[in-house]
């Protein structure tokens, strides 16, 4: 509804209900027309030609307008324009108290009442179908008034508006900056500990706002809410800019319910995405954690030569292991150093990647999950999701044997997850 090839798309469907009823009228009036006094005209036959030339204009509108789809941007890459000042997001569904009801001890019960209600309504209107129809569409109808309300949030024209940077730990770095810059002094310094900022105007974690879509963040961010006190930014930051902040607090939002990420692998239960980031070594040519994808799961090492030397020597061991299972160990100091693999030593050798630039970047975001100075280490699976973590101060750091047995956890799911989106919605 707010793209173009949407809209042919729409007037197409439009003229072919139309033609599809002028179809059936016409096949209804074939019996009119098999008579004895077929050869000769008759109301039937002029109304039937009536038909097919109606018909016949109609089937060329909709050619005309399937071809001006095959020449206009499909709806799916487009940028769209949202009409109306309301949407539909499942996203509010559990918030309906009618589903928190549902979902507590005893929704059996309810759920077996309604089906025997709608059982009762069938078996008594099974000889009077008006009437099962109409309680058919009063229910539908009940559904509708009691669902449909709590699901309509606020829109916005930019409300499906994709943005045009990547989740990368680059853009996110540089809207954490931005945030700290022109947003904190309202909304509170970031934080990850589950209280709310200090000084937050917002909770920018809560659930209201981290329901938002990513077009409506960057309207909010573009235009403000003057009734709230809210300033615009439009003027004072560029379009990149505003979105480098909505990738921050795309981030942000992740890193509280990372919590709940442990030690261990959760079979078939991936849904935090891993923030990409560029891997340069030296002076070879730098790859992505995107191109890891189908192909290895990636073992991201955050350390400190004060307090890791150890656990990196141990790495540099079993490295040969992790490797025959897929597995590719990425190690990130916490400050890029051409020196960086030389500090490490020579024994054991070090034949895994180690990061000597944009280690800051990288740092600062996978630090939200991690939060501390602690040796911080992330299993990320081949689709690029984050499945398991341990902090050298909280859970400590598991041996070679551990991280195998999460490894082969991952490697038994069934159904791999789908690829994570790189833009934000």
């Amino acid at each position: 509804m707010g793209t173009a090839h949407g809209h042919l798309l729409l007037a197409k469907l439009a003229v072919l209900v139309p033609a599809l009823l002028l179809a059936a009228a016409n096949r209804a009036l074939l019996p009119a027309l098999s008579g004895p006094n077929e050869a000769k005209p008759s109301a039937a036959a002029r109304r039937m030609a009536l038909f097919i030339a109606l018909e016949a204009g109609l089937v060329l509108a909709v050619l005309g307008l399937a071809a001006a789809m095959t020449v206009t941007t499909p709806a799916i890459h487009g940028d769209p324009i949202w009409p109306w000042p309301i949407r539909l997001s499942l996203d509010a569904l559990p918030d309906v108290p009618v589903i928190q009801n549902l979902l507590q001890p005893r929704s059996e019960l309810v759920l077996a009442g309604f089906g025997l209600a709608l059982v009762a309504v069938a078996f008594l209107a099974r000889r009077r179908r008006v009437l099962l129809i109409g309680s058919s569409f009063v229910l539908v109808a009940g559904g509708v008034a009691i669902g449909l309300p709590p699901l309509m949030v606020e829109a916005y024209p930019t409300s499906y508006a994709r943005p045009p940077l990547t989740y990368h730990s680059g853009s996110i770095a540089e809207g954490m900056a931005i945030y700290q810059a022109h947003c904190a002094f309202c909304h509170g310094a970031p934080t990850v500990g589950g209280e709310a900022p200090r000084g937050s105007a917002v909770d920018l974690r809560a659930r209201l706002t981290a329901r938002r879509s990513a077009g409506e963040l960057f309207w909010l961010i573009t235009h403000g809410l003057p009734e709230r006190g809210m300033p615009e930014f439009g003027s004072r930051l560029g379009d990149a800019q505003r979105w480098h902040v909505i990738n921050f607090l795309r981030a942000f939002g992740a890193a509280s319910d990372a919590r709940r990420i442990g030690m261990e692998v959760e079979p078939d239960r991936a849904w935090l995405a891993a923030p990409d980031f560029t891997i340069s070594v030296g002076p070879l040519t730098p790859r992505t954690l995107r191109d890891y994808r189908g192909q290895r799961m990636v073992l991201l090492v955050l350390y400190d030569l004060s307090q890791s030397r150890t656990r990196m020597a141990e790495l540099a061991r079993h490295y040969g292991t992790l490797s025959v299972l897929r597995v590719e160990v990425v190690a990130v100091p916490p400050r890029a150093s051409p020196s960086a693999i030389a500090e490490l030593g020579a024994s054991p050798p070090v034949l895994f990647p180690v990061v000597t630039d944009g280690n800051e970047d990288i740092v600062a975001t996978y630090r939200l999950f991690t939060p501390g100075e602690a040796h911080a280490e992330l299993l990320i699976d081949r689709q690029g999701y984050i499945r398991a973590i341990w902090r050298s101060d909280e859970t400590g750091m598991p041996d070679a044997i551990a991280v195998q047995a999460q490894v082969e956890r991952l490697n038994e799911e069934k159904a791999p997850p789908p690829l994570p989106d790189d833009h934000v919605h």
